[in-house]
């Protein structure tokens, strides 16, 4: 057990909370009322290593002797004043921003507010606290999806998504505060993890409803390489980091990419090519509606591969998927085959 030991001097409101460490890890979460963070809520309740999560989320989480529940909301963050106090009573050691929508929203708003203002907020609070480990959830569609793309992206290339796209124009936006607050926070190790499409039992993403459709629009012409990675897989990646906490951005992939008219083959479903103007024009509309998954600001991605190099993660993390991108595919058809 982490033994607390309050003393007058400095810090908060008059009092110093000092945590003498042990080798038990006191992880904080936001958004476990969300896929990802669920995810890793759920599997950090079962590490013997892992003495407490603390929940961070609008909504509580089923309860559990290991879960503390703190009620936060990203778009009213100004108002959450009690929280670095919380962070540090518990012996929070490691925080985990996994509270970022999976998929665009359509109201652009709210989606900043939840993004950029609220990572914002949550690094000015955390900055008050013990904290010695940040990690952020992101994904590699902030290197954009262009013509001009090489054929593997990694960690230091361009980040290109945010022309055009308001939703990674935010997700870009929260990686760079992160960097920020590292540079000016070097007791802190600030880790970002970048997930290309996460596929599996429970996967929730703009490309899962995309090939859940029985029509599937694809841009005339067009045929790019898609990669998938296994939710399992996440996991496994962000629990060694837990474990062992390395600086830096890393790609979070499955081995192998197929072409995009081969993974709607593979969940049987009917491609119709549009021509690509029409595409562009008609998204939006569609997108609106709630009749289409795909803003016209998504369409690049079903014209060109965005595909990343996940060497790094192999060599510092030590991570290898268990799912090849094949694999985390046919896992979420075969979990989704029934419901259909």
């Amino acid at each position: 057990m982490n033994l607390f030991l309050l003393s007058a001097g400095c810090c908060t409101e008059g009092v110093t909370v000092v945590v003498v460490k042990s080798k038990q890890k006191v992880v904080a979460i936001t958004g476990t009322s969300e896929f990802l963070g669920g995810l890793l809520l759920r599997a950090l309740i079962n590490e013997d290593w892992c003495e407490r999560i603390l929940a961070l989320d609008e909504y509580p989480p089923t309860h559990h002797a290991k879960v503390i529940y703190h009620p936060i909301q990203l778009e009213h963050m100004e108002s959450e004043k009690e929280l670095h106090r919380f962070l540090d009573m518990h012996g929070c050691t490691t925080f985990i921003h996994a509270a970022s929508p999976q998929h665009p929203m359509r109201n652009l708003e709210r989606l900043h507010e939840i993004l950029s203002v609220g990572s914002m907020y949550l690094l000015n609070l955390v900055a008050k606290t013990h904290v010695k480990h940040l990690i952020l959830a992101s994904t590699t569609e902030v290197y954009g999806a262009t013509s001009t793309n090489p054929n593997m992206l990694t960690e230091t290339s361009p980040r290109h998504a945010s022309r055009g796209n308001p939703f990674l124009h935010d997700k870009i936006d929260v990686e760079k505060q992160f960097e920020y607050f590292g540079e000016h926070h070097h007791d802190v190790t600030i880790s970002i993890l970048r997930m290309c499409t996460i596929l599996g039992q429970t996967s929730r993403t703009w490309m899962t409803r995309f090939l859940r459709q029985r029509l599937i629009p694809t841009v005339a012409g067009y045929d790019p390489l898609v990669q998938f990675v296994h939710e399992n897989d996440v996991i496994r990646a962000f629990l060694h980091l837990i474990q062992h906490p390395h600086q830096g951005a890393f790609n979070i992939v499955g081995d192998g990419v197929m072409p995009l008219s081969r993974a709607i083959a593979m969940a049987d479903k009917t491609a119709v090519p549009v021509p690509s103007p029409l595409f562009y024009i008609t998204a939006d509309m569609l997108w609106q509606a709630s009749v289409s998954p795909v803003p016209s600001a998504s369409i690049d991605y079903l014209k060109y591969g965005c595909v990343a190099d996940g060497g790094k993660a192999r060599r510092e993390l030590k991570f290898e998927p268990v799912y090849n991108s094949e694999e985390a595919l046919m896992t979420f058809l075969d979990a989704h085959r029934e419901e259909e």
